[in-house]
């Protein structure tokens, strides 16, 4: 009997924890991707679509100059690893929103994920305890 109690107990906690990250998780998908100001109408961008914009323009700015220098452009992945590692030096601040953010909201949908597993297994012992 004590251990369906603790189950309930844990079920209990585990319910808490998900609404918690589910909270936090809200908050940080809203950081990350932007939102409807409903009292404006303005579209607040997110970190991502302004990390999205200085990647652009610093990859159009690399385009440009050997472009202007004639200059053949490097491959692809060449490319995206200077413009990256430009904004690291230009943008540190953004970059580092951008990964911690991004980090987030991934360790969040796992931590929801864990947590309904473990959810449903303790609901299929108590199933096993009523029979």
């Amino acid at each position: 009997m004590s251990e369906v109690i603790n189950i309930h107990e844990e079920l209990r906690k585990d319910h808490t924890r998900i609404g918690n990250a589910i909270t936090a998780l809200s908050a940080a998908s809203r950081s990350f991707d932007g939102w409807l100001d409903q009292n404006t109408g303005e579209l607040i961008k997110g970190v991502r679509q302004q990390y999205q914009d200085a990647f652009d323009d610093e990859l159009v700015a690399l385009e440009e100059r050997y472009l202007s220098a004639e200059m053949r452009l490097p491959a692809a992945d060449i490319r995206k690893a200077r413009v990256t590692k430009k904004l690291r030096t230009d943008h540190a601040t953004l970059c580092d929103e951008y990964w911690a953010l991004e980090g987030t909201i991934n360790n969040l949908q796992r931590t929801i994920s864990g947590r309904k597993v473990a959810i449903s297994a303790a609901q299929s012992v108590l199933r096993g305890e009523r029979e």
